[in-house]
């Protein structure tokens, strides 16, 4: 995978940074600042501007699902009711210590209607309260349940897929490795500008790990901290699915962007997956930075990734043509 690594911000990604700048203006740095804090200042500027951005074209709802470890909140997205659609499970990004669903209202909207499945977002356990393996052992209960019994409401196919982003997509890609060899495994996964290691010492980490760039080195080692805070419980094919065994998974749509500490796990589960014969697509974001996902607007090109999700779907007979 042979993508280039410019030093200099583009106006696209320098823009998209300033207005990260506006909705956190005023906060300290969430290295100073600990996991209730973060959450009480951060998150709800996160789900003010995402709650914004929502046009009205799809019907939201929330429920509950009964599960072994206890009461998941969902949160679903139905861009056409009574039509039958295949669900998406989609797993939030914010560190695995940040962050709710709401916080991604607007990309969720956006998902729904352009990959035109029903949405259903997992409200799983947050680190450190709840370390590293409990998140993925939430989300591959959540993920059968919805298999078996589905949603109240929600007019869906048996077809199930996958998404996250950020550490949802670590958690995405682990929730997989767990349901592999079950029939309740999702079909495919779309992950986006996913964190599959702790390796600081890749050349997107040295070239954009700074902070100049948006998300640091060094933000990442608050969350790793925290995330591992339980570590024996939680091995490194759990917290670091690079390094799990990747057999046997369904096809993947991985997509990265490209000012981003985080590329190249992207590059490197490519990589793998195509040594093993894991169907697999690479999408690079342009101008992008970690979390322009949710920075829709600044971001035309993303209407571009989800097309091409969408294709990637149809070609690998994961929903109809």
């Amino acid at each position: 995978m042979d993508w280039d690594y410019p030093s200099d911000l583009t106006d696209q990604a320098a823009a998209a940074l300033a207005k990260i700048g506006d909705i956190v203006s005023g906060l300290p740095a969430v290295t100073g600042m600990t996991p209730r804090e973060a959450r009480a200042s951060i998150d709800r500027r996160w789900i003010a501007y995402a709650q914004s951005l929502l046009t009205g074209k799809v019907v939201i709802g929330d429920a509950m699902l009964p599960l072994p470890g206890g009461p998941m909140r969902v949160r679903s997205y139905d861009p056409a009711p009574q039509m039958e659609q295949p669900m998406l499970i989609f797993v939030h990004g914010g560190g695995w210590v940040l962050r709710a669903p709401e916080s991604s209202d607007y990309v969720c909207e956006e998902l729904a209607l352009d990959l035109r499945c029903k949405i259903v977002s997992l409200d799983y356990p947050l680190a450190p309260e709840h370390p590293c393996p409990r998140a993925v052992e939430a989300c591959a209960q959540a993920v059968r349940y919805l298999a078996r019994r589905g949603l109240t409401g929600l007019s869906c196919t048996d077809v199930q897929i996958i998404a996250g982003e950020s550490s949802g997509a670590n958690i995405a890609l682990a929730t997989l490795l767990e349901l592999k060899n079950e029939p309740e495994c999702p079909a495919a996964g779309i992950l986006v500008y996913g964190v599959y290691d702790h390796d600081h010492t890749t050349r997107s980490h040295l070239s954009y790990g700074a902070g100049a760039h948006g998300l640091s080195s060094a933000v990442m080692d608050w969350y790793w901290a925290h995330y591992r805070s339980g570590d024996a419980g939680c091995g490194n094919a759990v917290a670091c699915p690079l390094r799990a065994d990747l057999r046997g998974l369904p096809p993947l749509f991985l997509a990265a962007a490209q000012f981003d500490c985080l590329r190249d796990d992207t590059s490197a589960l490519a990589g793998k997956l195509k040594d093993i014969g894991v169907p697999v697509e690479t999408f690079l974001i342009r101008d992008g930075i970690h979390g322009c996902l949710n920075l829709s607007p600044l971001y035309p090109q993303l209407a571009t990734m989800r097309t091409a999700a969408l294709d990637f779907l149809k070609r690998h007979a994961v929903i109809a043509k």
